[in-house]
């Protein structure tokens, strides 16, 4: 498994080091907002796996093309699953388990004139939330568990344009690699139903 993330990691860094050979192209950049529909975490939980699926979340990031059909794209987002699939604030009542996916990604693209293809590294905090909430006035069987972990992965999507602005993504966020002492190479990921828009700020 580590030979594998390695060589996903060099051909990711290789495909990203190509902007600065393609000095003639038409250096468009702006930046990009996008609404997290559907998430699905599969999370590593003091040795269970837990596999949630909810809604909500939101991702804003910068691109910059450095040829005709190909750009770099850094991205921030944090994803959720909630019960309900439009923001707004959530009361849970009795046992209830919520889990979250804070990530930070640089990927390589490619795009057509109907589809874009990207992979690139990820960085992922996942937080687990299992916690019971009492009924009535008396709270002292309330009782809140919080897990968070700081994992290393890859960045995978694939997108149906809308014209030059909008774009329907599935994005997969496969993580391999945990910073703590116990079990560090562990699966876990991320994959999320979003759509984005994208707005052009400039062309050199």
């Amino acid at each position: 498994m580590r030979c594998l993330l390695l060589l996903i990691f060099s051909c990711s860094f290789c495909g990203i080091a190509q902007f600065s050979e393609r000095s003639s192209a038409k250096k468009d950049y702006g930046v990009k907002i996008g609404i997290p529909q559907v998430n699905v975490l599969l999370l590593y939980n003091q040795e269970n796996i837990e596999n949630k699926i909810g809604f909500n979340g939101i991702s804003a990031g910068f691109y910059y093309f450095y040829k005709k059909n190909n750009f770099l794209e850094f991205n921030g987002s944090f994803c959720a699953t909630s019960n309900i699939p439009v923001p707004g604030p959530v009361t849970y009542v009795g046992k209830h388990e919520l889990a979250s996916a804070l990530a930070f990604t640089l990927s390589n693209n490619y795009m057509t004139e109907m589809f874009n293809f990207g992979y690139g590294i990820s960085m992922n905090n996942y937080n687990f939330l299992d916690a019971y909430r009492a009924t009535g006035s008396d709270t002292t069987e309330s009782f809140s568990t919080e897990t968070n972990s700081l994992n290393l992965g890859i960045h995978l999507t694939g997108q149906l344009l809308f014209g030059k602005r909008f774009a329907l993504a599935l994005n997969y966020n496969p993580t391999f690699f945990r910073f703590e002492n116990s079990a560090p190479w562990t699966y876990q990921h991320h994959i999320g139903l979003e759509l984005l828009w994208r707005l052009k700020l400039k062309r050199k």
